[in-house]
């Protein structure tokens, strides 16, 4: 689940704005003062993700863009191109992230990391090169937890001459974060086997000049430098001495400083092997035989996340973003229109689309999307049912979709075509909702040409596909009927206040600010709706 966007200078977002998010979020606020920029944030990382050209830092339009964000002046706060644009989000993790650390080498279970928590995100900025107006990825960070706060910044470095893919950058890294606590813990661990890691380093350093030693390969090949053996003096008597809480910070300071890794997209392109070097505290460890007690291992385990950790990190950061986006999907605030007829594309889709246009296309192959939004038309109260009719052959690809009066004796049936525009609007959230799982879903404006009571029942349809499908919805919305509807359910405890986000954003001097309205347990505010909760209707009747 997401737990929350960052912008800054996007759009009308100028300082930097964290937007706090829940299972079900309702963004509320004026028209124009910058709802639907915090859903397009996200829209516009998707399809840079899912877009082939790995060469773009962001697709901003084209053929297979969802939406068409112009250029970087358009976009960037103020039409300022002086300013930079910072887009990210963070969230939990799904479980299987941590496998790796923790089976191959236990360091999670002893050790905290850059990203330790469960949970995490990733951050990019992006500029507009003053000569040739390109757009370039300046900046990419992780953070750890639910603090926006980046633990490790990447910036972009001049690539390498005769660099083999032009569209693979390099970053390196030029600021991170470690609290002082997380350091202590390993600085802890380390102390009582400090003399003995001096050692086996000491065996190391003797190795070094023998060439029958293959299991010391990896440290005469790592970072080669005239001053290799230097070094490692220093990281003797360091370790030979007890090593000080200030001695290991430096240490760790040292093995992270200019530690590279290369993006592809937006994402670390993540090799075999390690994308950062190794240290001693690794290499000295690695070059001897496997540790024997269970101390020895805790020790080890340590060593190896002082050089590991931010590997680990960028690939837990890697994967969170890819499954993110692969599983947002966009509604826009108009769906397409009903057609008279519709003709299969022979394609399955992933989603119903950004207008509701592959919903016929998923009616058509899969019999149970029409049971189960027959079952919602229902709880709706619509007084309708959906049917499919094929023309020709009882499998042809051309088909109509019709919908049966269920009011009237004998269920006459019309073409979807011919009534109003509220059901074929509401058919994308219902097919979307009911057909998959686990997804995040963005939806603007789903009001849009529904009577006020059939507002209202999309709350039931959000907590149901909530508790039942594991989904997450993201809403721009200016209805009234909803959120009554949604405080209702948290009221009867059939949602929990702190499922419910519901978000205010408003025009400032400074830019657009969101601020967070809570709720409580019986459904009421307890903070003030900024200008009173929808006084519209009492400045009407007064």
């Amino acid at each position: 689940m997401l737990n929350y966007i960052h912008l800054e200078n996007f759009r009308a977002f100028g300082e930097p704005t964290t937007i706090p998010l829940a299972p079900i979020t309702l963004l509320f606020g004026e028209n124009s003062a910058g709802k639907t920029s915090i859903l397009h944030a996200l829209t516009l990382l998707k399809q840079t993700m899912d877009a082939d050209d790995r060469n773009a830092a962001l697709v901003v339009r084209g053929s297979r863009a969802l939406v068409d964000f112009g250029s970087f002046r358009e976009f960037v706060f103020d039409h300022d191109l002086k300013r930079d644009v910072r887009l990210g989000f963070g969230g939990e993790f799904e479980k299987s992230f941590d496998s790796v650390a923790q089976t191959r080498r236990g360091v999670s279970k002893w050790t905290p990391s850059l990203m330790s928590s469960g949970s995490g995100g990733a951050q990019w900025r992006f500029s507009q090169a003053p000569k040739s107006h390109d757009i370039g990825l300046s900046e990419y960070a992780i953070t750890d937890g639910l603090s926006p706060i980046p633990r490790a910044t990447y910036s972009n470095a001049a690539q390498e001459s005769g660099e083999e893919d032009p569209n693979v950058r390099l970053m390196t890294l030029s600021q991170l974060r470690i609290p002082d606590a997380e350091t202590e813990s390993m600085w802890r661990t380390i102390v009582p086997e400090s003399k003995k890691i001096a050692e086996a380093a000491t065996r190391a350093l003797d190795g070094l000049t023998h060439e029958n030693a293959p299991q010391l390969e990896p440290l005469r090949a790592a970072r080669p430098s005239p001053n290799r053996a230097a070094e490692l003096q220093k990281f003797i008597r360091d370790y030979d001495s007890g090593i000080s809480l200030a001695a290991f910070r430096a240490r760790l300071e040292a093995i992270w400083k200019g530690q590279s890794l290369r993006m592809s997209g937006l994402v670390p392109w993540i090799f075999g092997r390690s994308m950062v070097e190794e240290s001693f505290e690794a290499l000295v460890l690695k070059s001897l035989e496997p540790p024997s007690d269970e101390h020895a291992r805790k020790v080890q385990a340590v060593l190896l996340a002082m050089s590991e950790s931010a590997t680990t990190a960028n690939s837990k950061a890697s994967r969170f973003v890819r499954t993110t986006l692969a599983k947002f999907v966009p509604i826009g605030p108009f769906r397409q229109p009903a057609s008279r007829l519709y003709t299969y594309s022979g394609t399955a889709p992933r989603a119903v689309g950004h207008e509701g246009e592959l919903v016929p296309d998923l009616i058509h192959q899969n019999p149970e999307v029409l049971e189960h939004t027959n079952e919602w038309l229902s709880r709706f109260e619509t007084g309708y049912g959906l049917k499919l009719r094929s023309l020709g052959s009882k499998r042809s690809d051309v088909f109509e979709l019709r919908l049966k009066d269920l009011r009237r004796r004998g269920g006459t049936d019309v073409s979807l075509s011919d009534v109003g525009f509220g059901i074929s609007q509401v058919l994308p959230l219902v097919v979307q909702s009911v057909t998959w799982k686990s997804k995040i879903i963005s939806i603007e404006q789903p009001e849009v040409h529904l009577h006020p009571r059939l507002q209202a029942e999309i709350g039931d349809l959000l907590v149901d596909t909530v508790k039942n499908n594991k989904h997450q919805f993201l809403i721009e919305t200016h209805s009234e009927h909803l959120i009554l509807r949604l405080r209702k359910l948290v009221r009867e405890g059939k949602l929990k206040a702190s499922d419910l986000c519901v978000v205010h954003v408003r025009r400032g001097k400074t830019g657009s600010i969101a601020e967070r309205i809570r709720v409580n347990d019986d459904g009421s505010f307890a903070d003030e709706w900024p200008g009173g909760f929808f006084p519209e209707r009492i400045r009407e009747l007064t």
